[in-house]
């Protein structure tokens, strides 16, 4: 199995509802102006979802396998 991308992880963090979408758009206007908008690797996301308080490693890590 292939590793979930970022947008599909973002898929399935909007499907689980975990975080309002104004929140979620908010938090990546955030991490785009980070990395200068250049592409987001998932580990990338994930940290800075964690790290913003927005998800926990539970729930990355379910993320990441394609549960929500």
């Amino acid at each position: 199995m292939s590793e979930t991308s970022p947008r599909q992880f973002l898929e399935l963090l909007k499907k689980s509802e975990l975080v309002e979408t104004v929140v979620l758009k908010k938090s990546l206007s955030e991490l785009s102006k980070q990395v200068e908008g250049k592409p987001v690797r998932l580990k990338a996301l994930c940290d800075h979802l964690v790290a913003t308080g927005l998800i926990t490693e539970w729930h990355r890590e379910k993320l990441a396998e394609g549960k929500y």
